[in-house]
């Protein structure tokens, strides 16, 4: 989903009541498109991105900093290291902060590819319910769509909202 449909399915999940003016982490934010529309609306964004040489495997992430984590479309190409980053994204999320993050299933192409690590969507919510997230949101998303070089691919795309 895009970032703005995002958005608006935080805003309708009551996510940004109380909100504003709040700390949100983009992880692999790449041109920073999505912080953008969290600036305009109020809130604090802290972005990090390999290009920048900032490695999310390695980042030292702070403590109960965070409201609000996102990790769309990076996660999967931390390898067998994205549910160590996501136990980190845990321990820097504030109680009752939320995580949005997609992850890539196992029909991916680039999976086949070895471009990214694919993980089972059921292997996923358990994990993310093992490190002590309520899952709130989540939806399996196959098809065509276009990538962030405009090119069309087949997608197989886990998206899930999470409350700390």
């Amino acid at each position: 989903p895009s970032i703005f449909m995002i958005y608006e399915l935080l805003q309708h999940k009551g996510v940004f009541e109380n909100l504003k003016g709040k700390e949100v982490f983009d992880i692999g934010a790449g041109d920073r498109r999505e912080g953008k529309i969290f600036i305009e609306n109020g809130f604090n964004v802290t972005s990090i991105d390999k290009k920048d040489g900032i490695d999310a495997i390695t980042y030292e992430y702070p403590k109960e900093k965070f409201d609000i984590i996102i990790a769309k479309n990076s996660l999967p190409f931390m390898g067998n290291h994205q549910f160590d980053v996501i136990e980190k994204i845990y321990s820097s999320l504030k109680k009752e902060g939320y995580f949005l993050g997609t992850i890539f299933g196992h029909k991916e192409p680039w999976a086949k590819e070895g471009i990214i690590t694919p993980i089972d969507f059921d292997t996923a919510k358990e994990k993310l319910n093992k490190l002590g997230f309520e899952i709130i949101w989540f939806t399996i998303e196959e098809g065509i769509g276009k990538t962030m070089k405009g090119e069309l691919k087949n997608w197989h795309i886990f998206t899930f909202l999470c409350k700390k």
